[in-house]
């Protein structure tokens, strides 16, 4: 296969390089993605209907000795595949639509080692008259008593 693509990308830099590269500028994906948000139209979602979500980046199964973005990842544990990982969380707000994907409304990224719940508190707190709907990771009695107050 790399002998077939090479002719077409000549100057590919090798995977390490491309990765420092990349690690160099994460910080730019967020910005680009914060205002690709902005834009976008949410008509056709529900008003009142959010749904949240998180999941797992893995960056490395082997997370004892993964040095791959040190600075923003860690050790994390994955349910859904029973596997510790080296890596970070995308956590998610999405406005529901009839029959299709949510549109991302917030999101941030954390360590893998950080809560679900722990992370997207703040983003649940910035709702107001919201139906929020989400998996076991979000459940707990106390939070759900904060977000009544703020209907």
């Amino acid at each position: 296969m790399v002998n077939h693509w090479s002719s077409w990308f000549p100057k590919l830099p090798s995977y390490q390089a491309y990765n420092a590269r990349i690690n160099a500028i994460y910080w730019h994906f967020e910005v680009i993605i914060s205002h690709l948000m902005n834009q976008m139209n949410f008509n056709d979602c529900y008003d009142n209907v959010s749904l949240v979500d998180s999941l797992p980046i893995m960056l490395s199964k082997h997370p004892y000795t993964a040095k791959v973005a040190s600075e923003i990842a860690d050790k994390g544990y994955c349910d859904a595949k029973k596997q510790f990982y080296h890596g970070v969380k995308l956590h998610l707000i999405g406005k529901d639509r009839f029959e299709k994907i949510p549109k991302p409304n917030f999101f941030d990224f954390t360590p893998a080692s950080v809560n679900d719940l722990t992370a997207i508190k703040p983003m649940i707190c910035q709702l107001k008259n919201q139906i929020v709907v989400g998996d076991k990771a979000y459940s707990s009695e106390k939070f759900n008593q904060q977000l009544s107050k703020n209907n």
